[in-house]
């Protein structure tokens, strides 16, 4: 690893090579914040008043929309944490009959 830093050193990037150095650690959690917004797993929610585990995705021609399974924080040297979610994601194509239908203003996807 040296060797490229060396190599490439005006396109080296310190944080690619903590990420190319693998994971220290892992933790599976129900929920995390992420820039001020807070994200909550499907399970997490059940039996709560309000919920918060939906998800959106913009996309190009249409956009993608699910449920929070699970999340993974993954901690990298120096401890800079990378954030995945697992979804389960809802076929919007709009080419699909009766994937998604506007209701009463309001987006309903099936």
């Amino acid at each position: 690893m040296m060797h490229i830093q060396h190599q490439f050193r005006a396109s080296y990037n310190p944080k690619l090579h903590l990420l190319a150095e693998g994971p220290q650690s892992y933790r599976v959690r129900a929920g995390c914040f992420v820039n001020d917004a807070r994200f909550v797993t499907l399970e997490r929610d059940e039996g709560h008043v309000t919920q918060n585990n939906g998800v959106m995705v913009k996309g190009l021609g249409f956009n993608y929309y699910g449920v929070l399974v699970s999340v993974i924080k993954l901690i990298y040297g120096k401890g800079m944490p990378v954030v995945l979610f697992k979804c389960k994601c809802f076929n919007t194509d709009p080419t699909r009959r009766r994937s998604i239908i506007m209701d009463c203003g309001l987006l309903s996807v099936n």
